[in-house]
């Protein structure tokens, strides 16, 4: 249904995002009073706090929505290459079992990330707003990834196997670059997810248990979303360039050395291609995106490391 919008991105995004903050903000959570037991004294923890819980689910489902129509751009080209056509029904092949991963990433959330010691949802009491924020915040937080990350491996799994059968032409492997700008797509996703949690250090004091949580379902989603979609593809190209070279490698052994006529062409012509597909590349991505993976590295720590300065500095200043 959102497809079908005119900016379906930014739909999913606010249609999310303005429900959250308006309660949020209505509710007084997002800046305790000091009537607050241990938010009351330094209220832009609470701040920073539901700013994430209201941005980090709103951009995890804009990237769910972007995701999806990239992919679908690719999977349109592809199934114009293969011969049988109809590429769907290992796309969606595990698509059913979708709410086991919202289950699980709900009893992560509930279990890891919801300080239920410190909450109080008596009705009338001063904890009773950030309480019933917090719990709302984080079980909308993680019913969102456990969709995102469960959609995000789905479509990983079917470009795994498509690219263990889409042909290959090694002098336009251009046509495959969907295959890395879906990997490349899962892992903005990830370290940008990994940059808004520094909104919980808007109060200036950098908390790595904040962190924690974040890191132990980030990294092993790098580590299986961005190279799956690839890796299958990658070893294919590599095997068909070994094949390739191999054969020009013979034909080369059989040539007449001769410095002028047609096999002295010939052999030129052979070199030549030789040294295309040695320089040819073994991934399917080109060097933009390549430069993008190195640059997208740089984002979660250089967000962290900003929170972290911000409060050293102002710390030296109120202390000078």
């Amino acid at each position: 249904i959102l497809l079908t919008k005119r900016r379906p991105v930014a739909v999913a995004g606010f249609s999310l995002f303005l429900p959250l903050i308006l309660l949020f903000t209505l509710s007084g959570a997002i800046y305790p009073d000091k009537s607050v037991v241990s938010w009351g004294d330094n209220p832009l923890e609470a701040t920073g706090l539901f700013l994430m819980l209201a941005i980090l689910p709103a951009y995890l489902l804009m990237c769910f929505v972007a995701l999806h129509r990239s992919n679908n751009a690719t999977f349109e080209l592809m199934d114009s290459f293969m011969p049988e056509g109809n590429l769907l029904e290992d796309r969606y092949q595990y698509a059913r079992f979708w709410p086991l991963s919202v289950l699980v990433a709900l009893a992560f959330g509930i279990i890891e990330n919801i300080g239920w010691d410190s909450l109080n949802f008596t009705l009338f009491n001063p904890l009773y707003a950030i309480s019933v924020g917090i719990v709302i915040g984080q079980l909308l937080l993680w019913f969102v990834v456990g969709i995102v990350m469960y959609r995000g491996l789905q479509e990983g799994i079917a470009f795994h196997k498509l690219g263990k059968k889409v042909p290959i032409d090694l002098y336009n492997l251009d046509e495959l670059n969907g295959f890395g700008q879906a990997g490349l797509n899962s892992f903005l996703m990830i370290v940008g997810a990994l940059a808004i949690t520094a909104l919980q250090s808007l109060d200036q004091v950098f908390r790595m248990d904040n962190y924690l949580n974040a890191l132990y379902v980030c990294i092993p989603a790098v580590l299986i979303l961005v190279p799956l979609p690839i890796w299958s593809l990658h070893r294919r190209i590599v095997k068909e360039k070994k094949v390739l070279l191999a054969d020009i490698a013979i034909e080369i052994m059989h040539t007449s050395r001769e410095l002028e006529g047609e096999n002295f062409h010939h052999m030129n012509a052979l070199l030549e291609r030789r040294d295309k597909i040695q320089r040819s590349r073994n991934w399917p991505m080109d060097l933009s995106m390549g430069a993008r993976f190195m640059l997208y590295v740089l984002i979660p720590p250089l967000a962290w490391t900003g929170a972290a300065l911000v409060e050293v500095l102002l710390d030296s200043l109120l202390v000078g």
